[in-house]
């Protein structure tokens, strides 16, 4: 919840998960995603290639600050192993 209240609707978390496409997954209702993916506890995030591949991620709350350095911290090491 403090992701959705907090985090998400932040300006600059905004204009950085503005090149995703985020998809918001309720683990109760579809718990054979969860356990696709090795989801046990919420929030989870997980960044995907487009064909599902889960490639980084991170569980738990972060604010926004630490949310957008999270985010541009995992993009710049997946640029380099490339």
């Amino acid at each position: 919840m403090q992701l959705e209240k907090q985090t998400y609707p932040d300006k600059s978390v905004i204009k950085t998960l503005g090149q995703f496409v985020p998809v918001k997954i309720n683990i109760d209702k579809l718990p054979k995603v969860a356990q696709m993916y090795a989801v046990s506890s919420i929030p989870a995030l997980m960044f995907m290639e487009a064909n599902g591949k889960p490639w980084t991620g991170f569980l738990g709350f972060l604010p926004p600050r630490e949310f957008n350095l999270m985010v541009k911290d995992a993009f710049s090491k997946r640029k380099n192993k490339k």
